[in-house]
């Protein structure tokens, strides 16, 4: 009997670790989601109230269209290297990234009211959180949605491009319509994934470019 309780109180233990763990991840992950936020953000509405910063970057296609290439070249530097990069230059590449995007999202208030910007933040906000709820607490495996996802993204950004010139209201609407549900999918198939890699799921690390092996042989060259 005292075994029993001995191992069923280690096994207790365990869990309360495992989700005090969890816990502690998905708040450094929030932490730093919204701190690049709060970043983009910030810049965006410098640039608009600046109109040496805002004359420079949006009276130049160069300038413009160079920071749009250097905000891609960001993230598949960052997605690619993920494993070989420290923390801290994980964190300096985000935030670079995010104050890029910053500054290419600080056109919006010059073609939209602040008004609507923040209303359409808030909402976005909200639909984030039940997304993301929705996520952490389905029981539905949404490991298969991912590449269907990924697939209406590119079909959205070459529909964009396209109405660029069609200048098309009624693509417009549609284009609205499947990316917000689209992105909605998105925040709630990524949030089970966050959910799974803080339990050490090694499918998800694997997905992500993390082995056993490449662990290894990175120990011993370091």
């Amino acid at each position: 009997m005292a075994e029993t309780f001995v191992t069923d109180s280690m096994v207790v233990k365990e869990n309360l670790v495992d989700l005090a763990f969890q816990k502690s991840y998905l708040q450094r992950v929030y932490f730093w989601m919204f701190a690049g936020l709060l970043v983009s953000g910030s810049t965006a509405y410098l640039v608009y109230k600046s109109p040496l910063l805002s004359k420079l970057i949006l009276d130049s296609f160069l300038i413009f269209f160079g920071l749009l290439i250097a905000e891609i070249v960001l993230v598949f530097k960052l997605s690619s290297s993920i494993d070989i990069l420290t923390p801290f230059q994980a964190r300096v590449m985000y935030l670079l990234y995010t104050f890029t995007t910053g500054l290419t999202l600080s056109v919006i208030f010059f073609v939209y009211t602040e008004t609507s910007i923040y209303s359409l933040f808030g909402v976005s906000a909200f639909t984030f959180g039940v997304m993301s709820f929705y996520g952490y607490t389905t029981d539905t495996d949404l490991s298969g949605m991912g590449n269907l996802f990924m697939t209406f993204v590119v079909g959205l950004i070459t529909a964009l491009l396209v109405n660029l010139f069609l200048q098309s209201s009624q693509l417009d609407l549609i284009i609205s319509i499947i990316g917000i549900l689209t992105f909605a999918g998105l925040t709630a198939y990524d949030t089970q994934k966050l959910k799974r890699l803080s339990q050490g799921d090694l499918e998800v690390l694997k997905e992500l470019g993390f082995s056993k092996e490449k662990n290894k042989e990175e120990s011993k060259i370091r």
